[in-house]
């Protein structure tokens, strides 16, 4: 996994873009909504961080429901993430998707369980997936009080 880990960041200094990497394995732990730590296929423990969605943090409102949504589909269970990026503390940045093909970050937005993250992606279709789920008030959506994970670290005074 480090060598794979220079590569990339090798390859994003050297041309200035991130070419995606596929990465397979089992998820052995879900930390909150969107992020996991995965075993890959080389033996590697893998943290993973989902792209372009914000999962409520597991002490606000919804992120008891995020994180078992997301155990309830990867836990024990093999995925392959196509990394986007590295992200801070060395996490890998990816879209996950499941055994059968479907996209566990867009399924989580769908399900309200998710902020669409703009700031990192200016995909439509994510955007279309939350403001379906805000039009259908479903997950977090049912709150009016709703706040971004970002803002609800800033209020309890935590850096992340």
């Amino acid at each position: 996994m480090k060598l794979r880990l220079v590569l990339l960041v090798f390859g994003f200094v050297l041309f200035g873009s991130f070419s995606a990497v596929a990465l397979e394995g089992k998820v052995v732990k879900v930390a909150d909504g969107d992020t996991f730590t995965m075993i890959d296929t080389d033996g590697n423990k893998v943290k993973v961080r989902f792209y372009a969605i914000d999962c409520p943090e597991s002490d606000q409102a919804f992120g008891p429901e995020a994180g078992e949504f997301t155990s309830s589909f990867v836990l024990g269970k093999h995925v392959q993430v196509e990394v986007t990026d590295i992200g801070n503390y060395g996490r890998s940045i990816g879209i996950v998707f499941l055994e059968d093909g479907r996209n566990l970050n867009k399924m989580l937005l769908s399900e309200g369980l998710a902020w669409w993250n703009h700031e990192y992606n200016d995909e439509f279709e994510y955007a279309e997936l939350e403001i379906g789920a805000r039009q259908q008030l479903l997950g977090l959506w049912k709150s009016r009080t709703a706040i971004p994970p970002s803002a609800w670290r800033r209020l309890r005074g935590q850096l992340k």
